[in-house]
This record gives structure tokens, sequence and C-alpha cells, in this order.
């Protein structure tokens, strides 16, 4: 007489508890209880009342074609409602349960109110329009049974009877409550089912993040950060803008590399690179690249505090960077460095292009023009 929730969701095949990996090595998807199966279940339950209660001569003889219409509607309601289903489910699933509702009371007002059979028939609709629907599909609900209800006693004027034998009580309270213990079985599954794949998202939203922090070792901050907040679409696209920009290398790196070992090497470099990227990161510098011993920093984009700011934060870094190599120089010197290791610098302020240059498929957020080549001297 009525319908389950079917709301399609994911459950895992494993009924026992389930760990992190199990989330994602079992969870399968398949449909719930479908309103098909409620709608069979609730109107067979009614049948075997209806048969109960007239043999034993509760409900009158004229009842025995109810339990035909009982178990042929479910059938005929899902032929009727599969084509359009699965474009309006959620629509057709309340229209439909607002007819079992007309039905139901109907048959509450035929069968003369007896208490018992009566209130089974209305704990399954209830029970079913709080589910689908919620509060409103069950004031919707109880308005329509209530009135087929006294519409069907007014037009057959039913005496009212409340009791009914005790085979018949016991009928309806099994069939009543084997349907709400199915349909709270698969609302538990689809609690259960909404509650792993909110875990599951949890954890695919934890595994993003930290695979976007590993990417932003790649890319500088400000870009990362434009784009994993939308600002920027990862795109070949280019743009004129007034940088300030920022180049500088080893004096004496060359003769360095020849006398050290590749790894003690690397280590210098890397730790060099470092520290310089902490003093250009502090001041908002854009770091574009790493090539050999030079750095390339540039200012006013993809942020920018304005033109002279921008300028004036690059020549703060260059100053800085330049203190910093002194303790860097002695630092070197006491680990047994002796070639004199100095930074060179340029300083180029003027229109570039910057943007993403290369294929669709791999690309470089990077700027060209002459204020670069001008800096690189």
């Amino acid at each position: 007489m009525m319908s389950a929730p079917a709301e399609l969701r994911s459950v895992t095949g494993n009924t026992g508890k389930l760990g992190q990996g199990d989330i994602y090595d079992h969870t399968v998807a398949i449909p719930p209880m479908p309103d098909y199966n409620g709608r069979i279940l609730a109107y067979t339950a009614t049948a075997a009342i209806i048969v109960t209660g007239v043999l034993q001569d509760v409900f009158p003889q004229l009842l025995l074609w109810m339990v035909a219409g009982a178990l042929i509607w479910p059938h005929l309601a899902h032929v009727l409602t599969r084509r359009t289903f699965l474009r309006r489910s959620a629509r057709i699933r309340q229209k439909m349960l607002f007819l079992d509702c007309i039905i139901g009371g109907s048959f509450i007002g035929l069968i003369g109110l007896i208490a018992i059979p009566s209130v089974s028939v209305v704990l399954m609709l209830m029970f079913s329009c709080l589910i689908v629907g919620g509060v409103r599909q069950w004031l919707f609900g109880t308005a329509l049974m209530s009135a087929a209800m006294a519409a069907t006693v007014a037009a057959t004027g039913t005496a009212a009877d409340l009791e009914a034998p005790l085979l018949t009580s016991i009928v309806a309270i099994l069939a009543t409550g084997t349907y709400i213990c199915v349909t709270a079985y698969y609302s538990h599954q689809q609690a259960r089912a909404l509650l792993l794949a909110k875990t599951q998202i949890q954890n695919q939203r934890e595994q993003s993040i930290a695979l976007s922090h590993k990417l932003s070792k790649y890319l500088s901050p400000q870009v990362w950060q434009s784009i994993f907040t939308g600002e920027r679409d990862v795109r070949l696209e280019t743009q004129r803008k007034k940088l300030a920009v920022f180049f500088s290398d080893i004096k004496g790196f060359t003769e360095l590399s020849e006398e050290m070992e590749p790894e003690a090497l690397t280590e210098l470099l890397n730790h060099y690179f470092n520290e310089m990227s902490e003093v250009a990161l502090k001041y908002g510098g854009t770091i574009d690249k790493f090539v050999g011993d030079s750095i390339m920093v540039f200012f006013g984009d993809p942020t920018s505090r304005g033109q002279k700011e921008d300028a004036f934060s690059c020549v703060s870094m260059a100053i800085e960077m330049r203190k910093h190599m002194k303790i860097m120089r002695q630092k070197w010197r006491s680990q047994g460095i002796k070639t004199p290791l100095e930074i060179r610098m340029g300083i180029s302020t003027g229109y570039t292009t910057v943007g993403n240059f290369g294929a669709e498929n791999r690309m470089d957020y990077t700027i060209i023009g002459k204020e670069v080549n001008l800096a690189s001297r």
C-alpha cells in the first residue's frame, strides 16, 4: 500500500567493521529496496489481513475482491510508472504514495474502522510517508487518507466496530511489524551507505589535499594558490604586465663544481636555493625557476601590490639576499670550502609577457621579454 525509500547508494559487500582501505576495495553500488518491492510487501500484508478478517467473519466476504486488487496493484503501478520514474523519481514516488494513502483510507472505511487492522494500515502508510517525503508528505498523506476514510464511510454507511478477533489482530500486527522491520532495515542500509560515502569523500578530499601540497613543491606558492582556488584556468594563456624581474647566480660556482664531489655540491646548492627561496617568499616574490646556480624571481604577478611597491619589494629582497649570502659564505668556509662564492644580481622593471607557455599537455608558468634578458645580464 506504499513504497520504501529508493535512493541509489553504495554499500559494502562486507557487513563487518570496515577500515579505511576496505571502503575503497569493497564498495559496490546496489539499489535499496525499490518502490516495487516495498509496495508488494505492503499490499501482501494488507491482503493477509483481509483474508484473515473474512475467514473470521470480521470483514464481509465482498472484500475478498480487494485481495486480488492488492496483489495486482503493485505490478500495475510498476508498469504505469516505469517509463517516467527514472526521469522524475522523487515526484512520481510521492504521487504514488498519495494514491496509496487514498486506497488505504478507503480500505479502513470499508472494514468499519476496526481498531488494530486500521491502525496497522495507518502505521504502514505514515511510516512510508515520513521516510519518503518527511513531515510534509506525512501531513498531506494523513489528510488524503482521512478524507478517503470519511468519504468511504459516508458513501457505504459502514458501521464502526472497533473490536476484532485475536487472530485477525495478531495477523495485522505481524504483517505491519514485518513491513516496518524490512523497511527499517533498508533505511539503515541507506544510512550506513551514506556514512561510508561520506567517509570515502573525506578520505578522497584528504588525499587530494595531500597530493596538491606535493604538487605545490613544483610551483610557486602564488601560482599554486591561484590555480587551486579557481582564480586561474590551466590553459595556454598570456598577458602583458609591468613586472619587476630579478635574476641572480653564484660567481665562482663553475670553479667550485670542478673541485667538489657531485653529492656535496648538490647539497650545497640545494641549501643555497632553500635559503634564498625563503627570502624571496618573505617579500612576496614569485619564484619562476632554478637553472643551474641561477634563480629567477618576479614581482607583480599573479598578485601585485602596485608597481612601486613591487619594485621596492624586489630591491629589498635583493639586499637581504646579499646579506644572507655573507652568512652562508662564512658557514661554507668553516666547512672547508675555500673558493670565495659571491652572488651576482640583476634587476629590471618593465612590461613582459607572463602566463602559461608550452603545449596543451605540458605547460610552464613563466615570463618572457627584453626585461628578462636585461635582468639576466
